[in-house]
């Protein structure tokens, strides 16, 4: 599947490379992870079945705020939550601006990223000034 056929799903709003590809420490064998915005995260009863790709979990809202499908070497994470697109691609640009190619060190920036959004959209109504 080419990343213009994701486009042309219903209810796909943005898809974005992400992940070792997109930082640029992909071994051979490494997958293609696309972040997909969406109206609505996938349920079984969805189109993505018929196209072949598979949850990642047997509940495929398994994530709060992600959900992640596969086929073959690509992996679609699914979020229908906009922050969280946004955090997420400003994680993955900060691990390719300072070269964190380590697996579990980018986990780590993606979650600390992912850290800082929760507490500020929970604390932006509670500033005193």
């Amino acid at each position: 599947m080419e990343l213009d056929e994701i486009f042309k799903v219903k209810g796909v709003l943005n898809v974005a490379l992400f992940g070792s590809r997109a930082v640029g420490c992909a071994k051979e064998d490494s997958d293609y992870d696309y972040l997909v915005l969406v109206e609505d995260r996938p349920s079984y009863y969805c189109g993505w079945l018929e196209l072949g790709f598979i949850p990642d979990a047997d509940d495929p809202f398994y994530g709060e705020d992600f959900s992640s499908w596969r086929k073959g070497d690509i992996n679609l994470v699914f979020t229908d939550n906009p922050d969280y697109f946004k955090v997420t691609l400003e994680a993955s640009e900060f691990c390719k601006k300072y070269r964190v190619f380590d697996k579990a060190d980018r986990c780590k920036v993606h979650e600390s990223f992912r850290d800082q959004q929760k507490f500020l959209t929970t604390t932006e109504d509670k500033w005193p000034f």
